[in-house]
């Protein structure tokens, strides 16, 4: 018997589809498919252009392939369009069509139909403006079509009841709460701050626009109490300078001015006892053996009794007397450095002791802080000077020594001329600060409302808007395909609100422009040109260093440069000097003007033609070779340390739009490093701005591929450039913007045009250690999704420096700088705040810090990362919230951008580290499950597939192909494979020309930004399957001559000042022994149009300004040129729409000559 072995080829591929899932929630794992009218966005981008829509539309898109799911019990529902399923084991079934949104409310199930009515278990239970969200939780809550805020609940009524369009969410002890509104005195105060424990348990406090904070406790219901000031470790003391416990219930604080303060605790609260106004300045005080001992600024010791009416001097010493018992003995610190009684070394005077048992061995110790702040500790037995173990306060500080937590181990107690109290514990043989936190207010962020509004939106509910897309969608299909890349990057890439505003002012168009200019200065740098690939652009430098397409669409591409609207600014004031308004310069500089009103310019517009600093930024670098040149070219161009050029520095403004900053030429290190930015991506030099924010100062980076000079430090391409001072000094010098500003420097990060923020800090700028923060609940689990905010105090401030939000594992890492004044940590999350208030890092060191707030954490999740042929690849967690600093409006003022809406860059995907998941399955269903509570899941999820290879099948119709130079004409193409299809592509001469997922009808263009010359051509169409498997099949094209081109289309163009510009380009025409040359043209839409002919004089195949040999550039859309006896050479048609209200006309060409097949005129 034979047996026949027929082994069959497997093709084998990976779908990769990428998931978002909410907190808590679960989404079934579908395919991702795109809206066919975002099918020009190129792929490597298009998830984050159609997540962009879906923040600025209304509905129209299902983002990342997930749909709205829920799950009760068994019983696992989904929404997938419009129409509800839901499924068990026993199969699937359809619930109803029409339907909007849904949710589960405990175990009811409700829904929103079309038509705004809301039904619950199948029962309508209301109508309501459509389009109606549905909300989850323990109180059912929905918003209609205006925004309004409905809630259901037992402590409201029991029928829906309007909260008011700006309601806050909010969870009390899993409650989620809508507060109204109306019970608060500004707009959207009433944010929810605490949740706390003990006497507050089920209470939930905020601050309202007075400053009082107010609290609502669970009763059977929630009610408005009086106000209430919270309980802390320590009341507040007035410019506490010595802290003394009397015993466990009283404390004795004593101030500057001689202030006397007695608090007692009564029911686990401190209240003011007893005040005594003077006589007391800096006094600090001693208890030994029932008796109480008074350290005097005269130096004088006093004996008083408890209630400071008898006093007796026992001894002295030169000035600021602090006494302390030692061993039984009295030990006097002094205002001459010593303490008398103990021989030590000479302490920077004054010194402050306490004395007290801290190492276990049951004799006294002694602590002694000088005015340098530096705390000694002098352990027995040998009483030698121990600094290590301590911190330095660098304060005027007081020690105490006193068992603070009730623990049976004494903590030294620190107080400070600013009323602050720090208290550290002895763990592994360092103290750690224990100080319980509270918050201090800083620059702009003066109350809880305000850093809340840099962490969640405070119940602002953005409106989403379909015009925006509809604008965005028409900007898209009426642009040249060659700026398609960089617009939709921009639109892709920048905050949301942003966009939304550009759409609103009618200056999304400014986009265009931006990619227009880039391709335009290209062809005037010698340094640089533009090199389209396959799906993308970027930029070729020195005919060698092609730059990474990730950073020329981020720093080369993207025109917002740090907080601004990359739109118009009307800057026409400052385009005048003072004199001409007969004001002095500073009036003139903080001149307070809407900037965004009226019709405005475009930066790099601007910047490409204009020489206000005597010659054009373009001119500026016009002969530099290399990138090393032109950056020296650009510091040169625009640098305040060079005698005669216009920039000047100065502290007087703090202006963030590069064009107000030009015509002014004038700021600080912020305004100097944001025009500089702008002057390097104008000459496509990548470049971002670098900021320094707590100690306060800004710069950039350049990119340039190689090193700029010897043992230079530098992060990777990335190089130091501070535009403040020269070539020699300031660029490659990263020490010189740091350290060499006599600073010690906390971190230092790059900022990106979508508001993502690096660390750089490791760039030369400083030394760092390593802070591992990790949050947690009171049972010790993890809290993912807080912000957490590290405060610089260099220079006595508490400035913010870096900010980051924990994970799933409730942890987020920084690298910091050394800081003599020490770091506050800040905590902010949904149901609960709190810090460190203070704690030193070394160089070198790793510090962990674990933060306990009152909130619920995240139980242990065992992850499942795949299963059969589904798996679970790229997870991450993000937070949507408000950037930290553009959330709400920075440096931006203007009353037009608030008639727009603009309020902040909106709600973001802020990066959150790592991520915990799982995946699970039913029958043929897979979803992915995010038990996080405060952080979005984003996955990527590989499904895997086998079937028999096989090559693709490809047909083309028709074969051949005669059109005349311009015209446009159908290809039709069909594509079958048994497996799935990778693509299709057409090519011509090497450049891709169309590009679907499919089969298709591909329209091609032979005059779309200037007609192909006549000649014979091969348009090759290849389709490739996911195996690799490809075929291949060719049009054969012939372009006939013509001399007439109608219906050729053109767009709104920049003016050609400086360098050719026109959205309609013919050439290059050769021309020999012709008589005359003569164009002319006109639009069938009446537009106006300006003509121009160049001849490239020197042979370089490219044309600049000064090789015009004819133009007509009347106000009409009839224009003519003649040129008599050409000579010989090659001539350059430039079509420029010089007014083209609707973005884009229609217009003829005629011209006197014909080309042949070898573009010749004749």
């Amino acid at each position: 018997m034979m047996v026949m072995l027929i082994l069959f080829a497997l093709e084998t591929w990976v779908d990769t589809i990428f998931v978002k899932v909410p907190p808590g929630d679960s989404v079934i794992i579908g395919e991702t498919v795109y809206p066919s009218e975002f099918q020009k966005v190129p792929e490597w981008f298009r998830r984050d252009f159609v997540n962009q829509m879906e923040k600025l539309g209304k509905g129209q898109v299902v983002i990342d392939g997930c749909v709205q799911v829920g799950i009760k019990r068994d019983v696992l529902y989904y929404l997938k369009g419009d129409t509800l399923f839901s499924e068990t084991g026993k199969g699937k079934k359809m619930i109803g069509t029409g339907i909007h949104s849904f949710n589960l409310w405990g175990n009811d199930l409700v829904y929103s139909l079309e038509d705004g009515s809301v039904l619950r278990n199948e029962k309508k239970i209301g109508i309501f403006k459509p389009p109606v969200l549905i909300g989850g939780g323990d109180v059912p809550v929905l918003m209609d079509g205006d925004g309004m805020v409905y809630a259901e609940s037992g402590f409201l009524i029991k029928s829906f009841k309007p909260c008011g369009k700006e309601s806050i969410p909010y969870v009390v002890s899993g409650k989620k709460i809508y507060i109204k509104r109306d019970h608060f005195f500004m707009r959207w105060e009433g944010l929810p701050v605490v949740s706390r424990g003990g006497k507050y348990k089920r209470a939930l406090f905020w601050c309202d626009g007075h400053g009082r904070v107010w609290y609502k406790e669970w009763n059977n219901g929630w009610s408005i109490q009086e106000p209430v000031i919270p309980d802390s470790l320590l009341p507040e003391a007035e410019m506490g300078q010595a802290l003394f416990f009397i015993d466990d219930t009283t404390i004795l604080v004593s101030s500057p001015d001689g202030t006397l303060q007695f608090f007692r605790k009564r029911n686990k609260e401190w209240t003011e006892l007893k005040r005594i106004d003077k006589g007391f300045s800096f006094a600090t005080f001693v208890q030994h053996s029932g008796l109480l001992f008074a350290g005097l600024k005269d130096g004088r010791v006093l004996l008083v009794d408890r209630e400071l009416k008898s006093v007796k001097m026992v001894d002295s010493v030169p000035s600021f007397a602090s006494p302390a018992f030692f061993n039984g003995k009295l030990v006097i610190g002094g205002g001459d450095g010593y303490i008398k009684g103990l021989k030590t070394s000479r302490i920077p005077p004054p010194v402050r002791i306490a004395s007290g048992k801290i190492n276990g061995d049951n004799r006294d110790d002694l602590v002694a802080i000088g005015s340098d702040g530096k705390v000694r500790i002098f352990f027995s037995p040998d009483f030698r000077e121990d600094s290590t173990s301590l911190p330095e306060v660098m304060e005027f500080a007081t020690p105490s020594i006193a068992d603070v937590d009730g623990d049976g181990q004494n903590e030294i107690v620190v107080s400070t001329l600013y009323g602050d109290v720090y208290v550290f514990k002895r763990k592994g043989g360092r103290f750690i600060s224990v100080d319980t936190w509270k918050f201090i207010p800083m620059m702009g962020i003066g109350d809880l409302k305000a850093y809340f509004n840099k962490y969640l939106p405070p119940g602002r509910m953005f409106t989403r808007d379909d015009r925006v897309v509809d604008a965005i969608k028409k900007l898209l299909d009426n642009i040249d395909e060659k700026y398609i890349d960089e617009v939709a990057f921009c639109i892709a890439h920048m905050p949301s609100e942003v966009v939304r505003t550009m759409v609103h002012k009618g200056d999304i168009d400014v986009l265009i422009n931006n990619a227009r200019d880039i391709y335009e200065v290209a062809k005037s740098l010698p340094y640089v040109e533009i090199v389209e690939k396959d799906g993308y652009t970027t930029l070729l430098y020195e005919d060698k260093y092609e730059l990474a397409r990730e950073i020329y669409y981020y720093y080369v591409v993207l025109p917002r440069i740090l907080y601004e609207i990359p739109c118009r600014v009307n800057i026409s004031y400052w385009k005048h000097p003072p004199e001409f308004y007969g004001v002095d310069s500073l009036k003139w500089l903080q001149k307070r003007i809407d900037i965004y009103e009226d019709e405005g310019e475009f930066w790099r517009d601007v910047f490409i033609h204009d020489s206000l600093f005597g010659r054009t930024v373009v001119d500026a670098v016009r002969d530099a070779r290399t990138i090393k040149e032109a950056v020296q070219k650009l510091q040169r161009f625009q640098s305040v340390a060079y005698k005669g050029n216009r920039m000047r520095f100065g502290y007087r403004t703090q202006d963030i739009q590069p064009l107000q900053i030009y015509y002014k030429s004038y700021g600080s290190c912020g305004e100097q490093s944001i025009l500089q930015c702008a002057f390097a991506r104008t000459v496509l030099i990548p470049n971002y701005v670098v900021v320094d924010r707590g100690e306060d100062h800004q710069w950039n980076h350049f990119w340039m591929p190689y090193d700029y000079k010897k043992d230079e430090i530098h992060c990777g391409e990335w190089h130091h450039q501070d535009v403040n001072g020269k070539i020699e000094s300031h660029l490659a010098n990263p020490w010189v913007s740091s350290e060499g500003m006599k600073k010690d420097v906390s971190a230092v990060v790059g900022w990106r045009g979508d508001d993502y923020q690096f660390p750089v800090t490791q760039c030369g700028y400083t030394e760092t250690g390593e802070v591992n923060i990790k949050v947690i609940d009171k049972q010790g689990k993890p809290v993912d999704g807080a912000l957490v905010v590290l405060r610089s105090h260099w220079n006595r401030r508490n400035t913010p420096t870096i900010w980051g939000y924990t994970d799933s594992e409730g942890k987020v890492i920084f690298q910091a700088g050394y800081e003599p004044y020490g770091y506050t940590i800040d905590v902010l999350s949904r149901s609960g705040l709190g810090g460190k208030k203070l704690f030193w890092l070394k160089e070198g060191d790793t510090v962990s810090i674990d933060i306990e707030i009152d909130a619920e954490g995240l139980g242990k999740v065992d992850i499942v990362k795949g299963m059969d042929s589904v798996a679970v690849s790229d997870a991450k967690t993000v937070f949507r919230g408000f950037n930290f600093i553009t959330g709400t409006p920075y440096r931006i003022s203007s009353k037009t951008l608030k008639k727009l809406g603009y309020a902040g860059s909106g709600i973001e995907e802020l990066p959150a580290g790592k991520a915990v998941y799982t995946l699970k399955r039913r029958d043929d269903h897979y979803w992915i499950v995010n038990p996080m509570k405060n952080l979005y899941l984003k996955a990527m999820v590989l499904i895997t597939h086998e079937r028999e290879n096989q090559t693709p099948e490809i047909y083309v119709e028709p074969e051949k192909l005669e059109i005349i130079s311009g015209d446009s004409a159908v290809i039709n193409i069909h594509v079958s494979d048994n497996g799935k299809l990778k693509g299709v592509c057409a090519v011509i001469d090497g450049r891709r020309v169309w590009s679907a997922k499919s089969s298709g009808r591909f329209v091609f263009y032979s005059g779309k930004g200037g007609p192909m010359l006549p000649g014979r051509y091969r348009i090759k169409f290849t389709a490739v399957d996911m195996a690799g498997n490809e075929s291949i099949k060719y049009v054969e094209l012939v372009i006939k001559p013509s001399s007439v081109f109608r219906d050729q289309i053109i767009h709104q163009d920049p003016s050609p000042d400086s360098v050719p510009r026109g959205s309609w380009v013919y050439g290059p025409v050769k021309v020999k022994s012709l008589p005359f040359l003569m164009v002319m043209i006109d639009s069938p839409d009446e537009v106006d149009l300006d003509l121009y002919v160049y001849r490239d004089k020197n042979g370089d195949g490219r044309v600049v300004s000064k090789e015009k040999i004819a133009s007509s550039t009347g106000p009409t859309d009839k224009e003519v040129v003649f040129v008599k006896n050409p000579d010989d050479g090659e001539y350059w048609i430039y079509v420029n729409g010089c007014t083209v209200p609707e973005k884009t006309a229609r217009f003829n060409l005629y011209t006197s000559f014909i080309l042949n097949e070898k573009g010749e005129a004749e």
